[in-house]
């Protein structure tokens, strides 16, 4: 079984995005014009664009890049940034990203840097707006982060503490969610879901002072994607299994 109408796949190695129908059938294609680098993500916009996250080359952060590209190919704007993994939809047609930021923080690692997520607001035409620290969110909030190791990744030797790889605005569903769901705190405006990957945990932040409202996870899913709130107040996740041998989708009450 599949969702009936059309869907959008983008190949990260080949830099294009395909509109493909049920049948199987390419309707559309949209295809960079580098000659090297990757698309991490590509959104669909009305009227035939699309938003890309791309990384141009391999090594540091400033490789990485917004771009919009119209339904003809031809590259509207690019934006460079240090962002990754996702470009959501956010408040007053702007949009959502995270953004790499590399800190010391001797209370992870004495010396190796650690690489911060933060979300990062974009305007509707991908100027950045203001930041929110998932690291300051998360330890001000007491949540007891899981250790990783060092590794040598793009920028030398770091330790990727969340590898976050999705965000959701919440606002923009809460609307469709029981007015009993929405009295609970969890569900206030300005509500973030964020996965983080490498503490296997999902969690709502509030998009302005950073507060934690909840996350959920350890112990329960490992290496998460996709993070996603449904109609019904209830969370979905896809949930790797890292280590289990099996993948599996799950749906949870906050």
């Amino acid at each position: 079984l599949a969702q009936p109408g059309l869907t959008l796949v983008a190949s990260r190695p080949n830099r294009r995005a395909d509109l493909i129908a049920l049948d199987g059938s390419t309707i559309h294609s949209w295809k960079s014009r580098d000659e090297i680098g990757r698309w991490v993500r590509a959104r669909l916009l009305q009227g035939g664009d699309i938003l890309v996250v791309g990384k141009g080359a391999e090594g540091p952060g400033e490789a990485r890049y917004l771009q919009r590209i119209d339904a003809s190919g031809e590259e509207v704007w690019r934006r460079s940034m240090a962002i990754h993994h996702e470009i959501a939809t956010g408040p007053d047609g702007g949009w959502l990203t995270l953004e790499l930021s590399y800190r010391s923080i001797p209370a992870i690692h004495p010396t190796v840097p650690v690489r911060d997520d933060q979300i990062l607001f974009l305007d509707g035409e991908g100027r950045p707006l203001r930041r929110v620290s998932l690291y300051d969110s998360l330890s001000l909030a007491g949540v007891e982060l899981t250790s990783v190791e060092p590794y040598v990744g793009d920028s030398g030797m770091m330790v990727d503490l969340f590898h976050s790889n999705s965000l959701f605005w919440m606002d923009g569903i809460l609307k469709n969610v029981s007015a009993e769901w929405r009295r609970d705190p969890i569900y206030a405006a300005g509500g973030v879901l964020i996965c983080i990957r490498h503490q296997n945990r999902v969690a709502i932040l509030d998009s302005e002072t950073g507060e934690h409202r909840w996350s959920w996870g350890p112990g329960e899913i490992s290496g998460p994607h996709d993070a996603t709130l449904l109609e019904s107040g209830n969370v979905l996740i896809f949930d790797n299994g890292l280590g289990s041998g099996q993948s599996r989708v799950v749906e949870v009450d906050p």
